[in-house]
């Protein structure tokens, strides 16, 4: 059941509401709506539409993230298909092997219980005859429809019972008299309390668990960021600080201890499975609907054996697209797609859109959207062919101007040395959809006056203004160019096409034309590959910014580059080469003017896609065997060594029409604890070393994924932390041989046996950052029911201050240099915030900063507590920050001189009276 289905049923309106992965979407709705959700754990039965705002316009806010105003709020909304009736195992909860040993004594227990454990298993693996299968055991089970074992395992992971959804869908919208700010009268659905404890160790919480007829749907708070974006668009917060990546695989390690301990599967984890916030604290969100697949290895070998023969009637050519965030139809690594693509059983475009989805790019991201090449200047239907081995942006340019722009920004020191931005901007997309978006937003992107006779008139005109790449629809969708503007006339179209529908056909055809296809491949070094970085980047003027730059903020998009080796070119159609060996007759046949048999094929069989229809047949005139023209009977090998190097650089591995199993690696993970942890394994791996992932889809095996974590872990660009981690994986492999599961949970989070080097005092800094994560969302949820300015957010305000400083106090002393840099961000946002600042300032800066030493503390400190002192107006409370105490710690924690220099003025005006005073709090 697709999310789109999901929101039929409840009723919510298409604009509020947009996809943002396979299984999640950001819903927009007001406060009032999400606190009566959060207090009743049930549907409520309206849903707010806003006065003002269009559909369009509404829907453009979702997509960028932005509420409209403060009374406005985003949430998360997971949809989890239900998985059918057949029975499967549910393992009653346990704290089995998920707690740590308190003493030494006890450790060695645990340890040498765990080898005679996995002796025992190797050895009735070896006899089966000797030791029935009853001897082993097993924990209590529960033999459950999988739809009762999904609607359980929400129960113990979120502490919410399933509220079921009306018929109806269980949604109304406002009469015109409730308005988007009015509460109705009534409500649907019966108010569900909480049956387990929600406050669990790194988990994701819900406001509200739904269950619809096909699907479950999960609803919970925006969070902004994952693991996928820290790792592919902010790798410098890891890398430049070990201790974050140990302290990040400890926190998973909990979260997997957690779950655990309620009988919930992990599931094959990702990086997007698992948000982040700006304090690097996690919240996990299990794969529940992955982990109850248990098939036999038989049933899953015959089902994969259904779903080839199922491809193979449909056809060799598979356009796998995705247009409109509608799901690909293959879950495949890049080297499988590649060599799809390669061998011409995959189309160009089809290629393409599967290239952008392993970069990230989405269709619902105008910021993100997914990039296709212009092929040619649209001046002729085949002719006016583009130089695909140039950018857009060079071609646009030219090289002098890129050259000055390199220049330029290597001898700046605010810049650095680029010649490209990105691929496609916001402000190109939304001039090439013009026609399709409404003004407001236009005015809003482009340009801030609404001049029509601004934008491009023609598609020709269009292509030869822009720098950057095209877009899908312009290959997929004749609405395109059909205007929804009064004053704004429809694109003009080439001479060459009679309507929109034949533009886009000879336009896909020119894209899947063998002069394209013969090209493709360097244009997609310069868009995803080599020719993204280094030496091949510079040459072809093709250095990026964003890959150039160090940069250790979060972010939510960014230039991909999946692989650093030249991208394999297509088959193309070469003479004597089609799939039938030619006849012997045909080379040594009499009468035969080789001249005129070249002249015998014609441009159409040149340009056909087919490899089939552009055989070429020669028949010599003598005995004398006569070569057609062009003819390169090494070109098939040296093609298939190409596509070998590619394949081998990506780490996967050449294929027919059918791939192998598993084999021993897939025994060895049929555990589903065993699972859990080697996804922990991949996905330190994937964080250290996100580069040799990029090659793997997202929905990848974990079997792939692990070759891929074995080869990443064993680079010796790896952090020295993580070094520790390569003999697991490796041992992964060969796990079912020799009967060595990995470490259990319990083992992994001892410092004295876990390969990641825990310091002693790791718990104390864990349960310091989940105290401050705990008041945090108190704090937020205060300030939502009461404001940010009454009696109760200043109390729990004072609560959050005092609770994390109390922790801090004996762990302080304890930590290294490194590791009080995890601290930076709690203490920098505690006195950021409005609510805090004061309060922090006394109770948290000063011994904070004492430990970080004057040049550390100015660095991170100076700019929050210069901001409490320009503030406009001052309370009460501020008042403190001019006690003589705190500014004698000022003048010792940050030093003299930046005492002096930043914090006399404010002095000064405030002993002035340049400052009013106000009697809030």
């Amino acid at each position: 059941m697709t999310i789109l289905n999901c929101f039929e049923e409840l009723n919510i309106p298409s604009s509020y509401w947009c996809q943002t992965g396979d299984e999640d979407c950001v819903l927009l709705t007001t406060k009032i709506w999400r606190r009566e959700l959060r207090a009743k754990h049930a549907l409520p039965s309206w849903f707010p539409l806003h006065k003002e705002l269009s559909s369009d316009e509404v829907q453009y806010a979702v997509r960028e993230h932005c509420p409209p105003d403060t009374s406005w709020t985003l949430l998360n909304l997971w949809s989890i298909p239900k998985p059918g009736e057949h029975l499967v195992c549910l393992p009653e909860p346990s704290s089995d092997g998920t707690e740590a040993a308190g003493t030494y004594a006890v450790l060695l227990r645990q340890v040498a219980r765990d080898n005679f454990c996995n002796s025992w298993r190797r050895v009735a693996t070896k006899y089966p005859d000797v030791y029935p299968e009853e001897a082993e055991r097993r924990p209590p089970v529960a033999m459950v429809t999988a739809d009762a074992a999904l609607r359980e395992l929400l129960r113990r992971v979120f502490g919410l019972r399933p509220a079921p959804v009306g018929g109806n869908g269980g949604l109304h919208s406002p009469t015109a008299e409730q308005g988007d700010d009015q509460r109705p009268v009534g409500g649907g659905g019966v108010s569900r309390q909480p049956v387990i404890d929600v406050a669990a160790d790194g988990l994701q919480p819900a406001l509200a668990v739904l269950e619809l007829r096909r699907s479950f749907v999960v609803v919970s708070d925006r969070s902004e960021f994952t693991l996928r974006h820290l790792a592919d668009f902010s790798p410098g917060q890891l890398t430049e600080n070990s201790r974050k990546a140990v302290f990040v695989g400890y926190q998973l390690l909990r979260a997997l201890a957690e779950l655990r301990r309620r009988g919930v599967p992990a599931g094959d984890l990702r990086l997007s499975d698992v948000w982040v916030d700006s304090t690097l604290w996690l919240r996990v969100r299990p794969r529940l609907a992955g982990a109850l697949c248990s098939l036999p290895a038989a049933e899953r070998a015959a089902e994969q054996e259904g779903r080839v023969a199922e491809q193979a009637e449909r056809g060799t050519e598979r356009d796998w697209e995705w247009c409109d965030g509608e799901k690909m139809e293959s879950e495949e690594n890049l080297s499988f797609l590649t060599q799809a693509w390669s061998c011409r059983r995959l189309s160009n475009l089809g290629y393409l859109l599967a290239l952008n989805r392993l970069s990230g790019r989405r269709f619902e991201d105008p910021a993100y959207h997914p990039v296709v090449p212009w092929v040619s200047d649209l001046t002729g239907r085949r002719g006016g062919w583009r130089d695909l081995s140039r950018s857009k942006y060079r071609l646009n340019k030219g090289d002098e101007q890129l050259d000055l722009q390199y220049k330029a920004g290597a001898s700046a020191d605010d810049q650095v040395a680029h010649h490209i931005s990105d691929m496609l901007s916001e402000i190109t997309y939304y001039v090439y959809m013009a026609r399709r978006t409404p003004q407001s937003v236009l005015c809003k992107h482009v340009r801030a006056q609404w001049v029509p006779g601004e934008y491009p008139t023609s598609l020709v005109r269009l292509q030869a203004w822009t720098p950057d790449e095209c877009i899908p629809q312009f290959y997929t969708d004749p609405e395109i160019v059909k205007s929804i503007h009064p004053d704004m006339a429809d694109l003009e179209l080439p001479e060459w096409a009679d309507s929109p529908a034949s533009f886009i056909a000879g336009h896909r055809a020119a894209l899947e034309s063998d002069h394209v296809s013969a090209q493709l491949h360097h244009w997609i070094d310069l868009t995803f590959g080599y020719k993204l970085t280094g030496m091949a980047a510079v040459r072809a003027k093709n250095v990026c910014r964003h890959l150039a730059e160090s940069s250790d903020t979060l972010r939510r998009q960014g230039v991909l580059q999946l692989f650093a080796v030249p991208h394999p070119p297509r088959q193309m159609a070469l003479p004597l080469f089609s799939r039938l060996p030619p006849a012997e007759d045909e080379f040594n046949s009499p009468g035969c003017d080789p001249e005129a048999s070249r002249a015998a094929v014609s441009d159409n069989d040149r340009d056909s896609a087919d490899p089939e229809e552009a055989s070429f047949v020669h028949v010599p005139t003598s005995s004398v065997i006569r070569l057609p023209a062009g003819y390169q009977p090494a070109a098939a090998l040296h093609r298939l060594e190409a596509l070998g190097a590619f394949v081998g650089a990506v780490r996967g591995r050449l294929v027919t029409e059918r791939r192998e199993s598993g084999g021993a690696v897939e025994e060895a993970l049929e555990a589903r604890r065993h699972r859990d942890i080697y996804a922990w394994l991949c996905l330190m791996a994937e964080l250290c070393s996100p580069a040799a992932f990029r090659s793997l889809s997202d929905s990848a095996p974990l079997e792939s994924r692990l070759q891929a974590a074995r080869q990443a872990l064993a680079s010796p660009a790896v952090p020295a932390c993580l070094s520790g981690l390569l003999p697991l994986v490796t041992a992964a492999a060969a796990a079912a041989a020799a009967a060595r599961p990995p470490p259990t949970v319990a083992a992994l989070l001892t410092p004295s046996l876990s390969p990641l080097p825990l310091p002693p005092h790791v718990e104390a800094l864990y349960a310091a950052l989940a105290e401050f994560g705990s008041c945090a969302e108190r704090q937020r949820e205060v300030e939502e029911e009461v404001g940010a300015t009454g009696t109760e957010a200043a109390a729990a305000a004072e609560l959050w201050v005092r609770r994390f400083s109390a922790r801090l106090g004996p762990l302080l002393s304890q930590l290294s240099d490194a590791e009080m840099q995890l601290l930076v961000p709690p203490v920098t946002r505690l006195l950021t915030a409005r609510a805090t600042s004061v309060l922090a300032a006394w109770h948290v800066f000063s011994v904070v900063a004492a430990r970080l030493g004057p040049a550390a503390a100015r660095e991170v400190f100076l700019q929050p507590l210069l901001r409490m002192y320009r503030r406009d107006a001052m309370t009460c409370k501020s008042m403190k920050l001019f006690h003589r105490s705190f500014l004698l710690h000022l003048a010792v924690r940050l030093g003299h001189d930046a005492f002096i220099a930043h914090f006399i003025a404010p002095l000064i005006e405030a002993a002035g009276g340049c400052r009013p005073l106000t009697t809030r709090l």
